[in-house]
């Protein structure tokens, strides 16, 4: 092996093991735009392929019908004279979020779910329902007096009482965003009910008094996103205009023709409703007046903080999906002065376009670097040339580079031989085998060519028998 060609099979070597690093260090997850300060909102210009998705949208609701409520118990306790007030709710809590997906290519596949600004809202609907009760226990000249029951409300109170507010936000509320979280609350305005206590309330007679109540319910709700999670991405994103790197499908060595993308907004929400409930009662029995030493107390609802997670949405993204046959190109032996060529079959099998661009082929291969564009489920050829200029074996590798997500960089051996012509040297002004400049493409001469004539061979066979019979003489 000639000390030229050897030099040639190391370059081809050192090359082939470039591609393997840079291979396998796209296999490992790249910092996202975000990380670096970049929030993604659109395609990244540095990336072959990308895929961005309608608008998306992402609800999540909750109802706390008859779920909730809170009895006060008797109060005060150990008082000859005590209310208890029993206060229920229902209602539902709504979040909505709106964004779309960009998933963008070559290695590492990334996907981003940057959001809609104005689109997200945050919605509270509850209803109150307040009952009051009333006992007593007192002696008055000797005589005990005894009663528990309810204490009906008048018609015109409103006993059943809405809290209700909306807010809006830009969407998906991850850090660094702000305001975050962003909280809702609304209180009604202070009402009041009077009851006069007669003994059509109580049942005994003589019985006098009267119940008076200020209310005040309010409630609030407070939500943020803490991350959104990728189906199987080995990481969630985390802020907004973030992204993180996909990962194949379980038990798939690659992406193939298509993902799809599962998308899950995760948070924080967090209630806290109060009723603040102002109490005055005194009841009068045989002439003496009996008083409920109540301040204001606040009544607790709802004291809620937990994470909660939206419904899933799958966003199906076409990709290209690359094949090239043959991987290793044998041109065979080819004689100096010609050249031959062999074709590559790119196939797409994906279900979106396909770029591929070859790298200039080490001589004496050559073809042509123009990026091939192919359609989903279709194919192209590439035609390359193999010309040896000198007599032994010949290698080389060739990249092509293409924005399918599983091969970047797709490696191609080619190899041929380079043999003497019929005359021990180059085969004179014979073009590609099989071309225009030879004689029915067999790269034999014509009759009449200089060099290739039968007077020209007979005479140097001549010459050479005169100077054998001179050195035999000799």
């Amino acid at each position: 092996m000639s000390t030229r060609l050897l030099d040639r099979i190391l370059d081809a070597s050192s090359s082939l093991f470039t591609a393997s690093l840079l291979a396998i260090f796209a296999a490992f997850p790249a910092r996202s735009h975000a990380q670096e300060g970049v929030p993604i909102t659109t395609c990244p210009e540095l990336r072959d392929g990308c895929h961005e998705s309608g608008d998306l949208e992402f609800h999540y609701r909750e109802g706390f019908f008859d779920s909730f409520s809170y009895d006060t118990g008797w109060i005060p306790s150990g008082s000859p004279l005590q209310v208890r007030f029993a206060i229920a709710g229902g209602g539902e809590t709504e979040i909505g979020l709106a964004g779309r997906s960009i998933t963008f290519w070559p290695a590492p596949l990334s996907i981003a779910v940057p959001g809609t600004p104005g689109s997200g809202r945050l919605s509270i609907d509850y209803g109150l329902e307040i009952v009051a009760k009333v006992r007593f226990d007192v002696t008055v000249a000797g005589t005990r007096y005894t009663w528990e029951g309810d204490i009906p409300l008048p018609g015109n109170i409103p006993r059943d009482l809405r809290l209700a507010a909306m807010v809006g936000f830009d969407s998906m509320l991850l850090p660094p965003q702000l305001p975050r979280p962003v909280a809702i609350s609304d209180m009604t305005t202070p009402f009041r009910y009077e009851v006069d206590i007669t003994d059509a309330i109580i049942p005994l007679p003589g019985i006098g008094g009267g119940l008076v109540v200020d209310f005040q319910p309010r409630m609030s709700a407070a939500y943020q996103t803490t991350r959104i999670e990728i189906g199987d991405a080995a990481l969630p994103i985390v802020t907004e205009g973030g992204s993180t790197v996909a990962t194949a499908d379980e038990g798939e060595t690659g992406f193939g023709a298509a993902k799809d993308v599962v998308i899950t907004p995760v948070g924080d929400l967090d209630y806290d409703g109060v009723v603040a409930v102002a109490p005055a009662l005194f009841v009068e029995i045989a002439g003496r007046r009996f008083d409920l030493p109540i301040t204001t107390l606040d009544v607790p609802l709802l004291d809620l903080d937990r994470e909660i997670r939206f419904p899933s949405v799958t966003v199906h993204v076409p990709l290209p999906d690359l094949r090239i046959e043959p991987r290793n190109v044998d041109f065979g032996e080819v004689e100096l002065g010609l050249s031959t060529t062999q074709l590559l079959e790119i196939r797409n099998e994906g279900e979106a376009e396909l770029r591929v661009t070859p790298r200039a082929a080490r001589e004496p291969f050559a073809l042509d670097t123009t990026t091939v564009v192919v359609p989903p489920r279709s194919s192209r050829s590439v035609e390359v040339a193999f010309a040896p200029v000198e007599v032994g074996e010949a290698a080389a590798m060739l990249f092509l580079d293409s924005d399918d997500p599983d091969e970047s960089t797709v490696i191609v051996r080619l190899e041929g031989v380079g043999v003497a012509g019929a005359d021990g040297g180059f085969a004179g002004d014979a073009g590609r085998r099989g071309g225009p400049d030879t004689a029915g493409g067999c790269a034999c001469r014509s009759a009449g060519t200089g060099g290739g004539s039968p007077i020209g061979a007979l005479g140097i066979a001549a010459f050479a028998m005169i100077l054998v019979m001179r050195r035999r003489r000799a």
